[in-house]
C-alpha cells in the first residue's frame, strides 16, 4: 500500500501533485466594469482634491500679500503724517516737503503708464514679426515650387543667411536649383579658385559654397 501524506484538512492531493498545486501555475486578479468605474472616480476626485488644496493655498498666499502691502501703506501714510506734523510751525518747509511727494507720485505713475505702453509695445512687435515670418514663408515655398527646389531646404537657407527679401530669396532658390535642389550636390555654378587669390572650394562647406554662388549672382 502507497504512503500517501494528507493535508492539514485530511484531504488528499492530486494524483502527480504532492503540494495540492499545480506547479508554476499563476493567479490573474480580474476588475468588474463597476469596479474600474470606480477606480476612475476615486483617481479622478483625487486629482480635483489635490488642485483645490492647491488652490486654497494660492488664495492663502495672495490674502497674505494683500495684507502685507495694504499693512505697508499704512506705515507709510503714518510716517508722512509724523513728518508733516515736525513742520506745521514751518509753512515754507511743509508746503516743499508736499511738492516733492506730490512730484513723486507723478513720476511713479508716469513710469507705470510707461512700463504698460513698453509691454503693450513689445506684444505689437511680438504679433508684427510672426506676421513677417509667416509671409516670408509663404514667398519662399512660392517660390521653391516656381524654381523646382525642396522648399525646407530654401527655408533652412533663408533663415541661416537671414535673407527676407523677394529677389534674395529667387537668388537663393536659383543657387539652389543650380545645385541640384538641395545639399546632396556639392557643386556650384561659382568660380573655381584656383586662380591666383583664390580658394580650393572642395575644402569649403556646403553653407560656404552657396555663400560665394550668392555674392557673384549679386555682382551680375
Amino acid at each position: 500500500m502507497e504512503d500517501e501524506t494528507k493535508g492539514k484538512d485530511g484531504t488528499l492531493p492530486a494524483k502527480g501533485d504532492s503540494s495540492g498545486e499545480a506547479k508554476g501555475s499563476t493567479s490573474e486578479t480580474t476588475f468588474t466594469k463597476a469596479q474600474l468605474d470606480e477606480a476612475i472616480r476615486n483617481a479622478k476626485s483625487d486629482v480635483l482634491a489635490e488642485i483645490g488644496r492647491k488652490n486654497k493655498d494660492l488664495e492663502s498666499r495672495e490674502a497674505k500679500l494683500e495684507a502685507w502691502e495694504k499693512q505697508q501703506e499704512e506705515n507709510r501714510r503714518k510716517a508722512e503724517e509724523a513728518e508733516e506734523d515736525k513742520l506745521r510751525d514751518k509753512p515754507d518747509a511743509l508746503k516743499i516737503l508736499q511738492e516733492r511727494r506730490k512730484l513723486n507720485s507723478e513720476r511713479e505713475a508716469l513710469n507705470a503708464e510707461k512700463a504698460a505702453l513698453e509691454q503693450e509695445k513689445a506684444g505689437h512687435t511680438e504679433k508684427l514679426t510672426e506676421g513677417e515670418k509667416a509671409k516670408r514663408e509663404l514667398n519662399v515655398f512660392r517660390t521653391a515650387q516656381a524654381k523646382g527646389v525642396d522648399a525646407e531646404v530654401l527655408l533652412a537657407k533663408c533663415e541661416k543667411f537671414k535673407l527676407t527679401a523677394a529677389e534674395d530669396i529667387a537668388e537663393m532658390a536659383d543657387t539652389l536649383a543650380a545645385a541640384g535642389g538641395g545639399e546632396k550636390k556639392a557643386e556650384l555654378h561659382v568660380d573655381s579658385g584656383k586662380g591666383k587669390g583664390g580658394v580650393n572650394l572642395s575644402s569649403l562647406s556646403s553653407d560656404e559654397k552657396i555663400k560665394r554662388g550668392l555674392e557673384k549672382a549679386k555682382k551680375r
